[in-house]
């Protein structure tokens, strides 16, 4: 078994799959603090030759998160970075498969999905309260 099927296996194994292709799997993540479902794939990648997974989260559109919020936002990362793909701001961390505790892609999973989801609800303008009248 490569390594990608492994991770693939072990994934599927832990966590609720809702995309589930040969090259890709998809989660659906929900945390308290948002009613939105958070979007996740994970994916084989090749970097210098060398297998890795690929995970990657929807943040936002640049209309909701101003660049300047989100260079800065960066520097605060743990891990991953922030990037824009396809009109869409996008958090991403990519690790090598071999020799790579699944722990390390679970706890990166979790963490990604989350601050994603964190850095979407806090970008997202609220409306304002209405003034109060007496």
């Amino acid at each position: 078994m490569n390594g990608w099927e492994r991770v693939r296996e072990h994934v599927r194994g832990k966590f609720h799959v809702a995309v589930d292709e040969p090259e890709r799997l998809g989660l659906l993540w929900t945390f308290p603090e948002t009613a939105d479902k958070q979007r996740q794939y994970i994916e084989p990648v090749s970097a210098f030759g060398i297998p890795h997974v690929l995970i990657t989260a929807n943040v936002a559109t640049p209309q909701i998160l101003r660049a300047y919020d989100a260079l800065l936002h960066n520097t605060q990362l743990a891990i991953g970075a922030l990037c824009i793909h396809d009109g869409f701001y996008l958090l991403k961390v990519v690790l090598p498969i071999d020799g790579v505790d699944l722990a390390v892609i679970y706890r990166s999973l979790e963490f990604i999905a989350h601050e994603a989801s964190r850095l979407r609800t806090k970008a997202t303008p609220k409306p304002a309260p209405a003034p109060y009248y007496e």
